[in-house]
């Protein structure tokens, strides 16, 4: 009986121990397929990861540049841009108007006399001869510096060397309005020639047509006379050139840059309405890098106000 029940207790244990044996291998079965799908899964995954973060990449370098794009864009003036092709437009063109007549605009075909303009009358249908901007200083101010390179064709045997050229003054006339007095200061280094040039220079800006025209104040035979064209629809850049007083030929171009304007310490005196004993001028003119302005009756004396300085 003894043996019997021996015999049946090791029965029951391998039974037990087989049982717990085939749990076992279902259970590390079960790992394995786990495992081996989750492997899977993520080798499945990782190449999409990585194809997602080189895409996000390029669209980020992308928007990027179109950033850059859109601050460049913000420079660029469209009135500007506009004038300028209209500038470039009237160089190759053939005028519109006659020798002293200017276009009233570049939308008219109407003219208007050089010696009308800006004296207080529409004499264009449009008032372009009045306008804000016809009317306008623009490039000459006193204390603005231009420079340049002198490029000459003929007359002395200079090479191409720098030049400069000082706004020193500008004179407004009342009884001729059209025009602008300006004097100025040039400044010319000749290197080849070991020469340092300078001297004052005197002339007049003309409004609508922009055209600067300046001589020396010491006049000699050799005296040259020089005429600049803002013609880049812009108040920064001109065309000049030098001629000979006399036979007006060519002697060499410049093209001048605004590159200084010294606007601090202006005055400048409003007198309308009041009786300065028939005020017909106002004086602009630079001192130590600042514009100042004055006033000057018909007998050219100065008319002192209550602000100025004694």
């Amino acid at each position: 009986l003894s043996s019997v029940r021996a015999n049946r207790r090791i029965e029951l244990c391998s039974t037990e121990t087989l049982a717990r044996m085939r749990l076992l291998v279902l259970v590390l079965t079960a790992v394995a397929v786990v495992v081996a799908d989750h492997r899977e899964h993520s080798s499945f995954l990782e190449p999409r990861l990585i194809g997602s973060a080189i895409r996000i990449s390029r669209l980020s370098k992308e928007i990027r540049e179109l950033e850059h794009e859109i601050k460049d864009a913000a420079k660029i003036d469209p009135l500007g841009f506009a004038k300028e092709m209209h500038a470039r437009l009237d160089r190759v063109e053939d005028p519109v108007c006659p020798a002293h007549y200017l276009q009233c605009g570049w939308e008219s075909f109407d003219c208007v006399s050089d010696l009308a303009l800006c004296d207080g009358h529409n004499d264009c249908y449009n008032g372009w001869d009045e306008s804000k901007e016809t009317c306008s200083h623009g490039p000459i101010e006193a204390g603005n510096v231009f420079t340049g390179m002198a490029n000459w064709r003929s007359c002395l045997p200079f090479l191409e060397h720098p030049v400069s050229m000082k706004i020193t003054g500008v004179i407004k006339s009342k009884v001729y309005p059209a025009r602008l007095g300006v004097t100025a200061h040039s400044v010319a280094d000749i290197p080849h020639e070991n020469l340092h040039v300078e001297g004052d220079l005197h002339g007049s800006y003309t409004y609508g047509s922009k055209r600067l025209i300046l001589m020396p104040d010491k006049r000699d035979d050799g005296i040259l006379t020089l005429t600049c064209d803002f013609n880049h629809g812009d108040d920064e850049r001109a065309d000049c050139h030098l001629f000979t007083e006399a036979g007006r030929h060519e002697c060499a171009d410049i093209h001048l840059t605004l590159t200084h304007r010294d606007t601090h310490h202006t005055t400048h005196r409003d007198t309308h309405g009041e009786d300065h004993r028939g005020e017909i001028v106002e004086h602009h003119y630079d001192i130590e890098g600042h514009d100042h302005a004055e006033h000057f009756d018909r007998q050219h004396r100065r008319i002192q106000h209550e602000d100025d300085d004694h």
